[in-house]
């Protein structure tokens, strides 16, 4: 069954002239899947710069989670003063599992006397496997700060490039080939496709969709036919197995969800085009290393959040059958005496209201209570 994609993310493929310089890769920099094949960081540690940016604590020293954050672009030099990639409370998804989150930098102009061009952005992060992966579950949660739009549609694509996975050594100089998500054809729909190395004979064999992408997520559409952000986070998350034969057809496999909502799903993808090295999986994958220019007048801030991968197939499973990751899933709270008791104390202010306002108006009432017996247990 192929169900339409959404073509709003993509996995690239190419590599950036800045990255040619980065050779050498710590080996401790990796991450660690559990017995159960999931790894999963909420960016649980202090704040701080990629490098120690402004003499903050750097990201490389403080991580837990086996980022790689000595990697990619330095900083962003705008007109409102310099941009770094960030680990900040502020970025913190609220309906995630806690800790804080990344906040990375989309550019357009850079100072005063600079035009604005493609791939202006701050330092992506990167995660090394410590063996290739022939099959990945990943979902990460991801917002577009307020009002950032993509101007110059349709002279420029919109293209946000969310994630590159990579095949071969953990080179950048001698990488052999990836998959992207995320180029946007028009305002509509996601794909993931290849670009670059042994992916150029294959480019018209991918996993996209033509629903579901930008407009659908951020529905202000603006003079141009594409949606404003409204600030608001959304999951994504794919689905990738490498193929293992050419014929009588490629067995790969991509798929793709937006807020839980399977968008698209090929069974017959060759994404190695037959290289045998490229088959033993995929070796190392970045977030958000550029972009096209949405011809804005200011960096605007992606955010980054609760990222799940794993190697072994999840339990959940979509609408349809698929395993998948899936989107959080929060509980409801519920009640007890000792919070009935909280509550009568606070109305007679004789004790702290902050955990009696249920309904978060600032005002402890029979509104809080009401909320309370809902959900009493």
């Amino acid at each position: 069954m192929n169900i339409n994609l959404v073509k709003y993310k993509k996995f690239l493929v190419s590599i950036s002239v800045l990255m040619i310089f980065f050779v050498y890769i710590d080996a401790k920099a990796a991450i660690t899947f559990d017995s159960n094949g999931k790894w999963e960081t909420t960016f649980n540690y202090p704040e701080c710069m990629q490098r120690g940016a402004g003499s903050s604590l750097d990201c490389a020293t403080v991580q837990n989670d086996g980022i790689y954050w000595s990697w990619g672009a330095t900083g962003l030099d705008s007109v409102d003063g310099m941009k770094y990639t960030q680990v900040t409370t502020n970025s913190n998804n609220p309906v995630g599992r806690g800790g804080n989150g990344a906040r990375f930098w989309k550019g357009s102009v850079v100072d005063d006397l600079t035009v604005s061009s493609d791939n202006l952005d701050t330092g992506t992060i990167r995660i090394n496997f410590t063996t290739p992966q022939k099959e990945l579950w990943i979902r990460w949660y991801e917002r577009y700060e307020n009002e950032f739009e993509w101007k110059l549609f349709p002279a420029k694509a919109i293209s946000p490039k969310s994630i590159y996975l990579r095949a071969g050594p953990q080179d950048a100089s001698n990488y052999i080939g990836g998959s992207l998500i995320g180029q946007l054809n028009g305002a509509n729909g996601y794909r993931i496709y290849n670009q670059g190395g042994w992916a150029q004979d294959h480019i018209d064999n991918y996993s996209s969709s033509i629903f579901g992408g930008w407009n659908t997520i951020y529905p202000d559409i603006m003079a141009n036919g594409v949606g404003k952000s409204d600030g608001s986070w959304h999951s994504f998350e794919i689905y990738l197995k490498m193929d293992t034969v050419d014929s009588p057809s490629s067995n790969g496999g991509g798929y793709i969800w937006v807020d839980g909502i399977l968008l698209d799903k090929k069974d017959n993808i060759n994404w190695s085009g037959g290289d045998v090295v490229a088959r033993d999986g995929w070796t190392w994958m970045e977030f958000l290393s550029n972009q096209k220019n949405p011809g804005l007048d200011r960096p605007y801030y992606v955010d980054l959040d609760d990222m799940v991968i794993q190697n072994t197939t999840p339990l959940n499973v979509d609408s349809y059958g698929n395993p998948f990751i899936g989107p959080i899933v929060n509980s409801p709270a519920t009640y007890s005496i000792l919070n009935f008791t909280d509550i009568v104390t606070s109305w007679l202010n004789t004790g702290s209201s902050l955990n009696s306002d249920l309904n978060s108006d600032n005002i402890v009432n029979t509104k809080d209570l009401g909320v309370m017996m809902s959900k009493w247990e």
